[in-house]
């Protein structure tokens, strides 16, 4: 099933990143735990064979739970997995801070975890050693995000720093998981396309010959051509509602 072949590639993100962070009080460069990686099983359940616990500072929305260790997918994960996590859930208001806090004084948790790291931080504390590159350790231990490289190349070019370097790794959404698209829908006006006497566009260049023909058309008949082909809420929607066309519905950076 697709679900299990995302939580392996989840639970091995947690292995890849368990020596990402130096805990020592100032920042060191860090260097792979090789007993961490002999721990590690490359196919199957459990991910390691003796129980690890990790702490991950991870960014919390108001509306997700107060305690991760009482959600029941992540309850599962940790039996299937022999993984445990310490959650550091960090409201999102004071996200940007208390991240920061912990990458100036050098205490850091395992894994950032949705913390909206900024790719300028990524590159930055990445050329410093302080995070790992993990090229080698996805093509190694990753074979499902390995194959989505291939499949979609642009995805791997849009987490590679200008250093040739992968210091994170993408959110994966399978398309048929219709829940992750309820919150952004996208409407075209099916009287404009009777008035222009076209199909609903089925790709980008239809739909940008769409988009230009109501730019250009009077269709509410004022005289003058001032419709408003397209827009959303902010400059963000405009961009979530079209970015699916060019593979990025694979891709949000993460940690």
């Amino acid at each position: 099933m697709k679900s299990k072949k995302l939580l392996f590639l989840l639970i091995t993100i947690v292995i890849l990143l368990v020596t990402a962070c130096s805990n020592k009080s100032t920042i060191d460069k860090v260097e792979i735990d090789k007993e961490a990686l002999e721990n590690l099983n490359k196919e199957g359940m459990p991910i390691v064979n003796e129980p690890i616990t990790l702490k991950f500072m991870t960014g919390k929305s108001p509306v997700t739970a107060h305690d991760y260790n009482e959600v029941t997918v992540w309850k599962e994960y940790a039996k299937l997995s022999n993984i445990n996590i310490e959650w550091e859930l960090v409201q999102s208001d004071g996200l940007e801070e208390k991240r920061n806090l912990a990458l100036a004084s050098g205490s850091l948790p395992d894994v950032f975890y949705t913390s909206h790291m900024p790719p300028a931080d990524l590159l930055k504390y990445g050329e410093q050693g302080v995070f790992v590159s993990l090229n080698d350790l996805i093509t190694e231990y990753m074979p499902n995000l390995t194959s989505l490289f291939e499949k979609y190349p642009e995805t791997k070019k849009g987490i590679t720093f200008p250093d040739g370097n992968i210091y994170s790794l993408p959110t994966i959404h399978d398309p048929d998981f219709l829940e992750v698209n309820l919150g952004m829908s996208h409407w075209i006006r099916e009287d404009w396309l009777g008035q222009l006497g076209m199909d609903l566009p089925k790709t980008t260049d239809e739909y940008y010959e769409y988009l230009k023909a109501v730019k250009e058309t009077d269709l509410n008949g004022n005289g003058i051509a001032d419709e408003i082909p397209f827009g959303a809420h902010s400059p963000a929607g405009i961009k979530d509602v079209l970015k699916g066309a060019f593979v990025h519905r694979f891709l949000l950076q993460c940690p």
